[in-house]
């Protein structure tokens, strides 16, 4: 994919023409971006004090020159490109000192010579190249050692305007990730709006998160803003101010950050694929009437206090958190005063993040990897479509963390997710050629898809796969239409609102199991059929999360999902889901190993001991139920 539909200048120019310029397929009003173009001048101060006069600049997308300009004022020798002739021909009346120093071209293919620029600029241009890493490697080229790449560009996850050109809203996780892949030192921040992540990214041959000691939220300091990070795995985690912090004034120290009544947002993230165990430490000081303090991570509730006039540490229990950007949440019933925010990042195994995920999610993962483990082939290429491991608040893991052995998936959802690996894609037609992965993951999807499109999208599964589809659903078996309906009832008795994925699975109606595996069937492929998620204990367990899930997820359901992942095996009949284990090619070499598994796990459960195991296990989380539960054991 490319800068645009292609790269041919004529639809490139048809697609940035007048009209973009004036909102028509644009978010500019149509009084002219001239009107309300950004300035990105307070970078041109700061770079001018640590680079030689005379750097060379090259500013991508400079549209009608106004940063060329001001870069050239600055003691630059400055130029421009940009792909649209339009605003080329608007820069000799928008900012005479760019003219003559601007030309036309296309981000993959810049017209420059190996190690000639200095300083390359691409503010809000990015998110409209397609395919960004053939950009981001031309960028590299074309910079000297010691140069240094600025841009700014709107994280997805907190964008909330649609623009038509915006090609690659990726998250800040994705442009760290590529960069640092590049061989970039990175520092990053959110400037003047939460959605607008601005990087500073130095070719210095020495790949890593840069101190955080130039880029606050508030403008450049020498001086480190108010979070830090220590710990064995500091070198790859990164936090950053984000929303709601603001000055404590005159009257405090520089260093105190001041937080009114609500929510103030901070940015965590883990870089690499690798989780990491997090501690969060924060010394807060409420005014004279007190504030109630919650800190939530996502949709993780670590702590919750009540704090007074007096300086108070809060301490949060140490948390396995999967790689990526996460949101750091302090709510606040009252203004507080913060000294410190500190994260103690330590290194954690993959398998102790997989076993405190909520037991509908690991259930259908672990068996997924259990019929890889059968299937012929390591190191395979993986999508995951429908991959995001998480709720409204961030993702909790990534199917990478239970496929270690395997090449990291890629993932893609209608949701955006801030992992590296992870695409978010509109309904519809894969963006990926035929046959690009040897496995296809596709779990509890298919019933969110309406009835007269689940052909279509099974289509497309097949379509991109080499060889195996996975592909699991709650299908209309016996029971699984009531359990759904009763949970979605329960739900809205307790919590109070419709529950989203369930009211998709009763509105479109569950998958047909038959009829589906005709599909493959019909097309020439092997098909074997698993169950998963032992229906009476699948029940069990949604029920008593209820209360430990109230109003977020805490230490306790985490325990608890810990507790039924370790020890329950919940893979026969009667199952809430089936997934479906199949070979496109036709091929059977694995299907008795994949069989077997099904057999010999039915056969385990089934035994008394292990009804006993699974007994005393949904026991004790009846307990950590009753705990969390405000009417009969207090608080979580």
């Amino acid at each position: 994919m490319r800068s645009a539909p292609d790269l041919d200048p004529q639809a490139l120019g048809a697609l940035y023409d007048e009209g973009y310029y004036h909102g028509v397929n644009s978010g500019y009003p149509s009084v002219g971006y001239e009107r309300v173009h950004a300035s990105w001048a307070h970078w041109v101060a700061y770079l001018a004090a640590r680079c030689a006069r005379g750097a060379r600049w090259l500013d991508l997308g400079c549209a009608y020159g106004y940063l060329v300009a001001e870069a050239g004022a600055g003691g630059f020798r400055a130029a421009g490109l940009d792909v649209s002739a339009y605003a080329l021909g608007r820069v000799v009346a928008a900012a005479p000192a760019a003219a003559g120093k601007v030309a036309r071209a296309v981000l993959e293919r810049l017209p420059l010579a190996d190690e000639s620029v200095d300083v390359v600029s691409a503010f809000d241009v990015l998110e409209h190249v397609v395919d960004p890493e053939p950009a981001l490697a031309e960028v590299r080229r074309v910079l000297r050692p010691g140069g240094v790449l600025i841009g700014a560009t709107p994280d997805p996850l907190l964008f909330d305007r649609h623009e038509e050109t915006h090609f690659s809203e990726r998250p800040p996780s994705y442009w760290v990730d590529r960069l640092l892949a590049l061989g970039f030192t990175v520092d990053f921040r959110f400037y003047e709006a939460p959605f607008n992540l601005e990087v500073l990214a130095r070719r210095d041959g020495a790949p890593g998160l840069a101190p955080a000691a130039c880029l606050r939220w508030d403008g450049f300091a020498v001086d480190a803003d108010l979070p830090i990070v220590s710990g064995a795995a500091a070198s790859r985690v990164a936090v950053r101010l984000r929303s709601g912090f603001g000055s404590a004034g005159s009257t405090h120290p520089p260093d105190l950050r001041w937080v009114g009544a609500g929510e103030a947002g901070a940015y965590v993230l883990i870089t690499g694929r690798a989780p990491a165990r997090l501690r969060v430490r924060l010394e807060v000081c409420g005014d004279a009437a007190g504030a109630d303090v919650t800190v939530v991570l996502d949709d993780f509730r670590l702590a919750r206090a009540r704090v007074g006039p007096g300086w108070s540490t809060l301490e949060c229990p140490p948390l396995p958190v999967a790689a990526g950007g996460h949101a750091l949440r302090v709510r606040t019933s009252g203004p507080l005063l913060f000294r410190r925010l500190e994260v103690v990042a330590d290194d954690v195994a993959g398998a102790e993040l997989v076993l405190r995920l909520p037991f509908d999610m690991h259930q259908r993962y672990a068996q997924c990897r259990a019929v890889l483990a059968r299937l012929p082939g390591r190191h395979r290429t993986i999508l995951d479509v429908g991959g995001v491991l998480g709720g409204g608040g961030g993702h909790l893991a990534t199917s990478g963390d239970f496929l270690p052995e395997e090449q990291p998936p890629l993932s893609t959802d209608v949701r955006a997710s801030d992992h590296p690996d992870h695409r978010a894609v509109a309904p519809g037609r894969l963006p990926f050629a035929d046959e690009s992965f040897d496995v296809v993951l596709c779990l509890d999807v298919l019933e969110h898809v309406a009835v007269d499109e689940r052909r279509a999208l099974l289509d497309e599964l097949a379509r991109v796969t080499r060889r195996f589809v996975l592909l699991a659903a709650p299908f209309a078996t016996a029971g699984v239409a009531d359990s759904d309906q009763l949970l979605f009832a329960l739900i809205e008795a307790r919590h109070g609102y419709a529950h989203q994925f369930l009211r998709e699975h009763l509105a479109h109606g569950h998958p047909d199991l038959a009829g589906t595996v005709a599909y493959w069937e019909a097309a020439g492929a092997r098909v074997v059929v698993l169950p998963n998620g032992y229906l009476p204990y699948w029940h069990a367990m949604q029920i008593l999360n209820l209360p430990l899930a109230e109003p977020v997820m805490g230490e306790r359901y985490a325990r608890a999902q810990a507790a039924y992942n370790q020890v329950v095996h919940d893979w026969r009949e009667p199952a809430y889901r089936h997934l479906l284990a199949i070979d496109v090619r036709g091929g059977d070499d694995w299907c008795a190993a994949v069989r077997a598994l099904a057999d010999t796990e039915s056969a385990a459960a089934a035994t008394p001991v292990s009804v006993a195991r699974a007994a005393a296990v949904l026991s004790a989380v009846v307990d950590l139920a009753r705990a969390a539960d405000p009417v009969h054991g207090g608080g979580a």
